[in-house]
């Protein structure tokens, strides 16, 4: 009752609210080390490579990482119908830390990155396919998740979210879908290395591609947002520090600064202090020189009275 893929109808699709996000951190620094594995089926590469932190459609926030991203063409999720000429899917788990308190049994989010054949040829080749070395798979690449990145995923990209499943056996529905809507542009050639495998290849598939057909939505909720934000993971360590250090700081004010209550505490010292002035007795004049030296001795120890 919850598989995928699914037709997205962006006019269907209800509005989330603000609280909705996706934020998608991409490693913005060369990874070694890594291989694409041809698995028949699919080209996919394993590896912890970003991380995602996003709402699911019942507004529970998560955080996942990456655990491996595959390919599938034509394209499985399709809008209004139409299927792109490839989709790519980052798969996600969620941190045990999220897990720990998770309100769902979903623990894979996987986003949906889709691309089109450029017809016009007027676009270089897209960075990131180009570094998967797809002429020779197999052989050792070195990654930058950062160059999935385009003048065309930018903040404020449109996406949609519901429960999904995965799109091959045992088709678990244990996924939160986030689909990115506007295509990325691919060249003829590095489409080739997909299409020769699979859609042109009439031993697989009879030619249909690697591509699950889509599935009945069944009822189920399409959330559409535009709060997107990708970033490199350095960016998101920057933030970290700069909101650790914002929160050292505020400790150490809080410190400089008396609480309400020291206030109050000083405020009847001093009232006390006028109140002993007055009395131009002996004693007196002796109180006020004790009273003066408690507050001296207190206000070098950032205020911290014994009342």
């Amino acid at each position: 009752m919850e598989q995928s893929p699914i037709d997205i109808i962006p006019a269907n699709s209800q509005s989330a609210d603000d609280t909705m996000k996706m934020q998608l951190y991409l490693t913005d620094h060369a990874l070694t080390g890594l291989k694409v594995e041809d698995l028949g089926n699919t080209l996919q590469v394993n590896g912890s490579f970003s991380k995602l932190v996003a709402t699911d459609v019942d507004g529970h926030t998560y955080e996942f990482e990456a655990i491996q991203f595959h390919f599938h063409a034509p394209a499985e999720h399709t809008i209004n119908g139409k299927h792109y000429d490839l989709e790519l899917h980052i798969v996600h788990q969620m941190t045990p830390e999220s897990a720990k308190n998770a309100k769902t049994h979903r623990n894979l989010a996987v986003v949906g990155v889709f691309f089109e054949l450029d017809s016009e040829h007027l676009s270089t080749p897209h960075p990131f396919i180009e570094g998967l070395k797809l002429h020779n798979v197999g052989t050792d690449i070195s990654l930058n998740m950062n160059d999935l990145l385009s003048d065309d995923l930018t903040d404020g990209m449109t996406f949609h979210a519901y429960k999904g499943s995965l799109t091959t056996p045992p088709c678990s529905e244990n996924a939160n879908w986030y689909v990115l809507e506007k295509p990325l542009k691919i060249t003829k050639n590095q489409m080739d290395n997909f299409n020769l495998r699979w859609k042109d290849n009439f031993n697989y598939a009879n030619g249909h591609g690697n591509n699950r057909p889509v599935q009945p939505l069944n009822g189920r909720t399409v959330l559409k947002s535009t709060n997107c934000c990708v970033m490199g993971r350095s960016e998101e360590c920057l933030m970290k520090m700069s909101l650790k250090q914002q929160q050292e700081e505020e400790k150490a004010e809080e410190v400089k600064t008396p609480s309400k209550t020291q206030k109050r505490a000083l405020e009847e010292i001093e009232f006390m202090r006028d109140i002993i002035f007055d009395d131009l007795s002996l004693v007196g004049h002796h109180a006020i020189s004790n009273s003066h030296e408690f507050i001296e001795s207190n206000h070098q120890n950032k205020i911290k009275f014994a009342i």
